[in-house]
């Protein structure tokens, strides 16, 4: 199997936290229109028709709720990968003032995604990836990848909850690595989400190109 489609849950969660709060109403994400949506993204992006979606989602595995979570996402067709939310937390060497008190660490499911890359690119052939995430720190993975195995990626995002760096970064507009593709989940989140996100500046270019 190397047609796959990735779900980091870790982002997935934050554009659900956004609408949420955005529309003050309890909003979910709905995981069967990210499954149509898969589709219509590799057929936009010329990849053939995935064999299989992944989330990685960080659970309390004692909490009969969140389970629930795996469950209603299997049955979108999605398979759950479940990992203990507290694996999921970034070490941080920095303290406050008061060093028995380190300061707050984030969540990150990054390491995920990139173990799981190499699961499909150990599968040899040239393989494909559809990749939902606005974590930074694939994009090396992703690149050694795209160069290295001939694979062909999509990160598929929300432009407001990317990391900055993307942008920041985003040199070589005419000259992308053949291969490494981003897809605009935004005109898409009222189906995702519930809530419709609107560009935050009139006439901004969301789309965004492979840092170097």
């Amino acid at each position: 199997m190397s047609d796959i489609n990735l779900l980091d849950g870790n982002w997935i969660n934050t554009a659900a936290d956004w609408a949420r709060r955005a529309s003050k109403e309890n909003l979910k994400f709905n995981f069967k229109a990210m499954q149509d949506l898969f589709v219509h993204i590799r057929a936009s992006s010329e990849l053939p028709p995935s064999s299989k979606s992944v989330i990685t989602l960080a659970l309390d595995l004692d909490n009969a709720g969140q389970s629930k979570l795996a469950d209603a996402v299997r049955a979108c067709g999605i398979y759950p990968n479940k990992t203990d939310y507290r694996h999921a937390y970034v070490s941080n060497t920095e303290t406050g003032k008061d060093i028995s008190r380190p300061a707050p660490m984030p969540m990150s499911l990054a390491h995920w995604m990139t173990y799981m890359m190499g699961l499909i690119a150990g599968q040899g052939g040239e393989p494909t990836l559809v990749l939902v995430t606005g974590a930074f720190e694939v994009v090396g993975p992703i690149r050694e990848m795209v160069i290295e195995r001939k694979a062909k990626v999509v990160v598929a995002y929300f432009s407001r909850m990317m990391d900055s760096r993307y942008k920041e970064t985003g040199v070589f507009r005419d000259n992308k690595i053949k291969g490494f593709d981003f897809f605009d989940l935004e005109p898409y989140s009222k189906d995702l989400l519930g809530f419709e996100f609107r560009k935050q500046h009139e006439g901004e270019n969301l789309d965004l190109v492979l840092p170097i």
